[in-house]
């Protein structure tokens, strides 16, 4: 209840075109804490905070280009007569209203993402890779041996492997087709192919959703848990490898630089 009180507040300050980052930072940490001490995954919490983010800007791209160009042409100011490295209060200005604008033309959603794509690609989804896919082949302790052949790891290959495949490419077909959406430039039918076998490397949600399948605190859990696992692992692999060799084979070689 308390969470999604907080919810409804960011709601509200969303429809008032609140669009101060720090505040939903503040609030999300709120909406986290509640669901980790509720018992509902937290994942939950990231979702619905991040639907509750502004994602319209506070200034329109015109009149951003044209405010830019008036303040540029004010930071300029007669620069023939300019000798000086320090700033002049009249440039300081300048900077001041740019800086707002900067802020005022990019939503917070839209911000949040960019500043923290490095961030995920290449600290947190190793880190969660590196916490999630340990497969004890052996058994023992972390549950029975892993068997590649059984049903649970072989109908996860299958469904990566060609259920992907097929899905993003059957979909994505229809979608062209009923003109919800186009091609972008420069993509074909052939390379989509290659794409929709990338599809399948459905690494890190893959893992994690076998991690809240199965019940970790029985030996059986923890078997079809490491089985999923090592499913997953083995058709990331191959459908990675797959698209990679069939788009060196139908990219012309200008697109391979």
């Amino acid at each position: 209840v308390l969470a999604l009180l907080t919810l409804a507040i960011m709601f509200v300050l969303n429809r008032f075109h609140v669009n101060k980052k720090w505040i939903y930072i503040l609030l999300g940490i709120v909406v986290w804490y509640f669901f980790l001490h509720s018992g509902i995954h937290t994942t939950v919490a990231g979702v619905l905070v991040a639907m509750m983010i502004p994602v319209s800007s506070l200034t329109p791209n015109k009149t951003f280009y044209t405010s830019m160009r008036k303040d540029l042409e004010y930071f300029k100011g007669d620069s023939n007569n300019n000798t000086n490295e320090l700033l002049d209060h009249n440039q300081l200005d300048a900077l001041d209203n740019m800086q707002s604008r900067l802020e005022r033309v990019q939503s917070p959603l839209q911000s949040f993402e960019h500043n923290l794509q490095n961030l995920v690609t290449f600290v947190i989804l190793p880190l969660f890779a590196f916490a999630n896919a340990g497969v004890p082949f052996g058994g023992g302790e972390g549950g029975g041996a892993v068997e590649l052949t059984g049903a649970l790891p072989m109908a996860i290959m299958m469904g990566l492997i060609f259920g992907k495949l097929f899905g993003i490419y059957i979909f994505s077909w229809l979608a062209v087709k009923v003109k919800i959406a186009n091609l972008p430039e420069g993509m074909n039918w052939k390379n989509l192919v290659g794409l929709s076998l990338l599809g399948g490397v459905g690494f890190t949600m893959a893992l994690f959703v076998a991690d809240l399948s199965f019940d970790k605190t029985s030996e059986l859990g923890m078997t079809l848990l490491n089985n999923a696992k090592a499913g997953v692992l083995i058709a990331s692999g191959i459908t990675g490898l797959l698209g990679y060799l069939y788009l060196q084979f139908v990219l012309p070689k200008n697109s391979k630089k």
